[in-house]
């Protein structure tokens, strides 16, 4: 195997002439065979540029921008992160992913586009906590969506008057792209026309909606890499801040969350650095709350010992989305969930045994299977049941 080399001036046995030595901005191998009686075929590899640093240089480029970043969404959130904020479908994702939307185009924090009697709570924190503040000032935002229709969006954002239905008036920095297909088969093209109008636009603030969309298989190790090393370039290309909502896959909503429910998550999480969730509660059914998994300055705050709970409401001018509650404990709140589930769970299948003499296990979890598989399969939730009844019989028999 002979090498010819674009970029290099010297000549050797292995007959590799009329060569230059790469630039930086041009780093290209021609490989192929050379022989007296054969043709000679060649196949061009482009090399990624790159540029050499001593360790002091290079931190002294970068030391200011790492002691002077602004928050955007308290601790969870700050700019230049790529961000992963992830949760079950239906759990609010996008009422959340457009709230924060409008409030980094407004210059304004998260709770107070919903929230007008501005409470502050003055225990040793609070305030902070509360307010999971902007310090940015008000800019372009640019949220992709793939999610929902126009329409939907539409619906969503309005109220209703005597005469007409009003759509409620987002900031105008909040500027929303809309792509005329879904079906293209390399989703990776999608990355590739958020960044052409990034690059027209100058936005610096970008939420896509969701990862799927973008992502052929979003659980597979090299599509997921993939991904995320595009994304990774166009973030530090153009100085972007990154929000990425992504889907989890069925799970038990109740359970506690963790970063392995995010699809893909070895890989995502690697990339990312900033990682949130959105879950429901057994309180109500207008009840989220927030777990912060990692951030890259400062402390987390908001893990298990101290989710944030937050609380649907709509306004008369059409705006929807989420304010402040307070905060919990998830493992006290789910574990004793879990608790009165199980117990209730025990309670309807003794309930129905003993209404329905001889009936077998699996005809129980096809009957119980709605209101207690919990997004569990069926072949899962079958085994469960089978724990329970070989429980039962055994408790009857003594």
């Amino acid at each position: 195997m002979n090498f010819e080399i674009t970029g290099s001036t010297t000549t050797n046995n292995d007959n590799i002439s009329g060569a230059t030595i790469p630039t930086p901005t041009q780093s290209t191998f021609l490989v192929g065979r050379t022989s007296t009686k054969k043709s000679y075929s060649k196949k061009e590899l482009v090399i990624p540029t790159y540029k050499a640093f001593t360790l002091y240089e290079f931190l002294n480029t970068k030391k200011d921008k790492a002691f002077n970043y602004k928050r955007i969404f308290g601790s969870l959130i700050a700019e230049g992160d790529l961000c992963i904020f992830f949760g079950k479908s239906g759990t609010g994702k996008s009422l959340v992913g457009y709230q924060l939307a409008e409030a980094i185009a407004s210059g304004r924090n998260f709770f107070d586009m919903l929230d007008d009697s501005n409470i502050e709570n003055y225990d040793n924190g609070e305030q902070k906590y509360y307010k999971l503040i902007n310090e940015a000032p008000p800019q372009k935002v640019l949220y992709v969506d793939f999610e929902m229709s126009g329409e939907q969006i539409a619906y969503r954002y309005s109220h209703k008057t005597e005469n007409d239905r009003i759509v409620y008036q987002h900031n105008e920095n909040l500027k929303i792209l809309k792509f005329d297909s879904r079906g293209f088969a390399d989703k990776t093209l999608y990355i590739k026309g958020i960044e052409e109008y990034i690059f027209k636009s100058g936005i610096k603030i970008v939420f896509i909606d969701n990862m799927s969309n973008i992502s052929m298989k979003g659980e597979d190790a090299d599509s997921s890499t993939n991904v995320m090393n595009m994304l990774k370039d166009m973030q530090e290309k153009y100085g972007l801040t990154l929000i990425i909502l992504a889907h989890t896959p069925k799970i038990d909503g109740l359970a506690i969350k963790t970063e392995d429910m995010l699809k893909g998550s070895s890989n995502f999480a690697n990339f990312a650095e900033s990682i949130f969730c959105i879950s429901e509660t057994t309180k109500d059914n207008a009840i989220r709350y927030l777990k912060q998994f990692k951030n890259r300055f400062g402390d987390k705050e908001f893990g298990e010992e101290k989710v944030i709970e937050i609380e649907f409401k709509k306004k008369l001018d059409g705006n929807k989305g989420f304010v402040f509650s307070g905060y919990f404990n998830e493992n006290n709140e789910i574990s004793q969930s879990n608790k009165d589930k199980k117990e209730a769970l025990i309670a309807e299948i003794i309930n129905m045994i003993q209404r329905n003499k001889g009936i077998g296990t699996y005809e129980v979890a096809k009957r119980l299977h709605i209101n207690f598989g919990n997004g569990k399969k069926r072949e899962a939730f079958l085994k469960q049941i089978q724990r329970i009844m070989i429980t039962i019989n055994n408790e009857n028999i003594k």
